[in-house]
């Protein structure tokens, strides 16, 4: 596993020689045939429907119990508002900033009977759960090829994760509710960095595509993990600097946090289509 300081020097290094080659390559611009690549601002926003596969795991020193989150009757799939910004900030730099979040939310209800000493009892008990994940993204890469129609880059990013999970239980004893158990997580800010690869490639002046993906094992003080991420893109221009875009998300995550009385790990699958508009300026 990488430590997040062994990466920060590592990328230190990386930056260094980057920056050493900038000014060779300033001298030597390209001009690109698509405004998506070529504009110093994209501003996009759109649609994300997701589908979720999720779990949530307590740990102590002497137990566990996990909760496989599709069993408690969440709902599976969440259409939300995504907004991403891109600042190209010189030939070979860009900076990426992306937010979207996922919310379920569920109930499942069990029903049985159960006799003791004669007497038949319905014996009844209902789970409701929520999940929320906001999902903030900052992604820097360096672009070490370049034409007129295509780049080629690395670089390094953070996934921030701010989790909250609340579980509450009720049963009931021939329809007379018992006392109510509730558990929440506290809100659980977690950053995981990842390494990339990035490519865009222009047809034309209006037809573009582009690929992202990231991976890491890394631990930063209470947080342990792995991240998985892929972004697949295909992008037509209307007019001007307006354009509409089709995409593809997927994102694998596995954190641990440590140093509690228990530990917490979340097991998060969320991938699905973006519809977007984007202004490049």
């Amino acid at each position: 596993m990488l430590k997040l300081n062994s990466l920060v020097k590592c990328l230190g290094g990386v930056a260094l020689i980057a920056i050493s080659s900038q000014a060779g390559a300033e001298r030597d611009k390209v001009t690109f045939i698509h405004p998506s690549m070529q504009s110093k601002n994209i501003v996009t926003v759109g649609a994300y429907h997701q589908a979720s596969n999720s779990r949530f795991d307590l740990r102590g020193s002497s137990s566990s119990r996990g909760f496989d989150l599709d069993n408690l009757g969440l709902n599976k799939s969440y259409t939300t508002i995504n907004t991403h910004y891109r600042r190209r900030l010189s030939q070979r730099f860009n900076l990426d900033v992306e937010y979207n979040k996922y919310i379920n939310r569920g109930e499942r209800a069990l029903e049985s009977e159960i006799e003791f000493e004669g007497v038949i009892y319905d014996v009844g008990a209902e789970v409701r759960s929520r999940f929320r994940t906001n999902t903030y993204s900052i992604r820097t890469t360096y672009d070490f090829y370049q034409t007129p129609t295509t780049t080629l880059g690395v670089g390094v990013g953070v996934h921030a994760l701010k989790l909250v999970l609340e579980l509450e239980g009720e049963g009931t004893v021939n329809g007379e509710s018992t006392k109510t158990h509730q558990l929440t997580t506290d809100s659980l800010h977690a950053p995981l960095p990842n390494i990339l690869l990035n490519t865009r490639h222009a047809f034309n002046d209006q037809w573009m595509v582009a690929l992202t993906t990231g991976w890491l094992q890394a631990k930063s003080g209470r947080y342990e993990g792995d991240t998985g991420y892929i972004d697949a893109l295909i992008e037509y221009r209307v007019k001007n600097g307006l354009s509409i875009a089709a995409a593809y998300q997927y994102l694998d995550i596995d954190l641990t946090r440590t140093g509690d009385p228990l530990d917490y790990r979340y097991r998060i699958k969320r991938s699905g289509p973006k519809l977007m508009l984007r202004w490049a300026f």
